[in-house]
């Protein structure tokens, strides 16, 4: 990776974190952040399955873009218009929720 440049996605495992910076931008695997609201749902099960009803509808536009095999610059403007705003309001929604949440050590 000595002289890579562009994105990177991973698993989330901290060992990455180490390749963030201006010429590697991380990315992360929603399938594997999915697992952990799967854990959630015994211990907060509205918040947990809002988030996961959410990234059901990420992996539709996916499944939708395979059936119809779409090209990468298909897929690319598919995602622009369709699963960034999921995204973004996820992400508005997990900030703001963020604090209501009991973390563990």
């Amino acid at each position: 990776m000595k002289n890579f440049k562009g994105y990177l996605q991973t698993d989330g495992y901290g060992v990455y974190d180490a390749f963030d910076g201006k010429e590697i931008k991380l990315l992360h695997c929603i399938a594997h952040a999915r697992r952990y609201f799967d854990q959630a749902v015994e211990n907060d099960k509205v918040r947990a399955e809002y988030v996961l009803h959410e990234i059901q509808k990420l992996y539709a536009i996916e499944r939708k873009a395979k059936e119809n095999m779409l090209t990468h610059k298909e897929r690319l403007a598919i995602r622009q218009e369709l699963s960034v705003p999921i995204l973004s309001e996820m992400h508005q929604w997990l900030k703001s929720t963020l604090h209501k949440c009991r973390h563990k050590a």
